[in-house]
C-alpha cells in the first residue's frame, strides 16, 4: 500500500526536526539552526499549501470559507521567528500581520 502524500511530508518533517534538534545537541550556532529549520518550514508550508489545493475536499466535512488568513499568518509568525536572528525578517512580517488580520475579519463577516 503507497502511503499518501501527507503522511510523506509529515515524516520528512519529523526527520528533520529530530536532525535540527542534532544541530542543537552538537552547539551549532543560531544562525546554522534557524537557517536549516526555517528551510525546512518553508518547504513543508509549500507541500501542506499544494495539498490543500489540490482536488475536491469531501461533501460531508463543514471546511472554513477560505485559508487565507491561516497561510499568510503562518507565513508571518515564521517570518517573525526568522527575525530573532535577522533583524529585518521583523519588517517583513508586519505588513503579512496586518493582511492576516484583515483575511480573518472578511472571513468572519462572510460566515453566516
Amino acid at each position: 500500500m503507497r502511503p499518501s502524500a501527507t503522511t510523506v511530508v509529515g515524516g520528512w518533517a519529523a526527520a528533520n526536526a529530530v536532525l535540527a534538534t542534532i544541530l542543537v545537541l552538537y552547539g551549532e550556532t543560531a544562525i546554522a539552526i534557524g537557517l536549516y529549520a526555517g528551510s525546512v518550514m518553508l518547504v513543508a508550508v509549500l507541500a501542506a499549501v499544494v495539498h490543500a489545493r489540490r482536488g475536491e475536499p469531501p461533501a460531508q466535512q463543514d471546511l472554513p470559507l477560505s485559508g487565507g488568513a491561516a497561510c499568510t499568518g503562518g507565513i508571518a509568525l515564521g517570518l517573525l521567528g526568522l527575525g530573532l536572528i535577522y533583524r529585518f525578517a521583523v519588517v517583513l512580517a508586519l505588513p503579512l500581520l496586518i493582511l492576516t488580520l484583515e483575511l480573518a475579519v472578511r472571513e468572519t463577516r462572510r460566515r453566516p
